[in-house]
């Protein structure tokens, strides 16, 4: 039976980067390994490897943060340095993708695949991410026979409803991993499955 205990982030994170280290600089101790979920900007993240707990704190891989804050993340065996640099940051799959700046804070712009054949009948472009498929929200409707007249927007709280139903989505500004709907190009996207939700 694995053993877990459970810990909180650390602002120190376990480097994992590389193979070569001195001999004299390791020490041996006894840690658990941890599935542990988190979060970015509110959104939850996958890690691809588990997280490790030691002394009452959770040491996730640097190339797992490097991954989900765009931080490129590099060993050099050399000097035996693990060395962060921003402007090269990877998307969730470890593909490169473009850094925004705001405000001096970088924030990952993740890759949504474009599905053109997708949508039959109907005005709009179906996005994908992973296995997620978004509809443009009035495209959605239609495809669902949702009447139009049911969709609600509130302004003030960026969320949409639906006449009769107890589904609250919140919109996004900009697409981040597992949210249910977003802003792009001025269009709402929904994720399809609420669709059928509604439909029910």
């Amino acid at each position: 039976m694995k053993k877990y205990f459970i810990g909180f982030i650390s602002g120190a994170m376990l480097a994992t980067v590389g193979s070569v280290y001195a001999a004299d600089a390791l020490e041996k101790v006894e840690a658990y390994l941890k599935p542990q979920s988190v979060k970015l900007n509110g959104q939850s993240v996958t890690l691809e490897n588990p997280a490790i707990v030691y002394d009452g704190s959770t040491y996730l891989k640097v190339r797992d943060i490097g991954k989900i804050t765009g931080l490129h993340v590099d060993w050099n065996a050399e000097t035996e340095t693990v060395e962060l640099s921003s402007g090269k940051g990877f998307d969730l799959d470890g593909n490169p993708s473009s850094i925004a700046q705001t405000d001096g804070i970088e924030s990952i712009e993740f890759k949504l695949e474009v599905l053109d054949d997708y949508i039959t009948d109907s005005e709009g472009t179906a996005l994908k991410y992973k296995d997620t498929i978004y509809l443009p929200l009035t495209t959605g409707a239609q495809k669902y026979n949702i009447d139009k007249r049911e969709i609600v927007y509130t302004v003030k709280d960026k969320t949409v409803s639906f006449t009769g139903k107890s589904i609250n989505i919140p919109i996004l500004d900009k697409f981040e991993p597992n949210c249910d709907g977003f802003f792009k190009n001025g269009m709402a996207f929904v994720r399809e499955d609420i669709f059928s939700q509604v439909k029910k």
